[in-house]
């Protein structure tokens, strides 16, 4: 393969998508590792960096020899969009 994607990420541990890629050597691989975003009593709350965080964790555990999709980003902006709220682009 020319490239990897790894659905569902957060399913399982980076470490085995490392030894996977490590194994097929693609140019290129990405995970998705989808995780909760932070909502409190008014919808999603400004601090995401935990949900980015842990986004960031996943790709270490795989060596930094993977990438992951940006569901923070796509979150925020969602939700700026969706609801008016452009001040989150801050």
């Amino acid at each position: 393969f020319d490239s990897l994607r790894f659905d569902f990420s957060k399913g399982y541990d980076g470490k085995f998508a490392g030894e996977y890629i490590e194994a097929c050597s693609p140019e290129f691989s990405v995970g998705e590792y989808w995780d909760t975003c932070q909502y409190g009593g008014d919808g999603l709350e400004y601090n995401q960096d935990g949900h980015r965080q842990r986004t960031v964790n996943w790709i270490d555990r795989t060596g930094g020899i993977s990438a992951a999709f940006d569901f923070t980003t796509k979150g925020i902006l969602q939700e700026a969009v969706g609801r008016n709220q452009y001040w989150r682009l801050v």
